[in-house]
């Protein structure tokens, strides 16, 4: 066998070295795309985030108007509640007094006995 010259070994040595140089080059390549990517995709989720958060403020928003309109109505209601109570007792003291004007009016009721009632009707 030959003897390798120095020229062989160094020529090996340049090649090993290149292909060492090539291959950090291509890891970095590689990791700067990921770091790229992983970049962009961090971007698109804080967009998202974003735009999640201001339809939330805007359904909080929503649901704020709701509840202040739920509390009107509920006001309202009450409201009604209490003057149909006081209407209905205002027609029972009035239906009251009608009808003891209408006996007033018209004297005494006569009594009639049980065999009366039973023949009459």
């Amino acid at each position: 066998m030959p003897k390798p010259s120095k020229h062989s070994a160094s020529r090996k040595a340049n090649l090993a070295t290149a292909q060492a140089v090539i291959e950090q080059n291509s890891d970095q390549e590689t990791l700067e795309k990921a770091l790229l990517e992983s970049q962009a995709k961090l971007q698109d989720a804080q967009q998202q985030i974003a735009s999640l958060e201001s339809a939330l403020s805007d359904k909080v928003a929503d649901c704020s108007e709701l509840s202040i309109s739920l509390q009107e109505a509920d006001l309202k209601s009450e409201e009604h509640l209490s003057q149909l109570a006081e209407q209905k007792a205002h027609i029972r003291a009035y239906t009251k007094e009608l009808r003891l004007e209408r006996q007033r009016a018209n004297g005494p009721a006569p009594r009639r006995g049980i065999w009366s009632s039973r023949f009459l009707y």
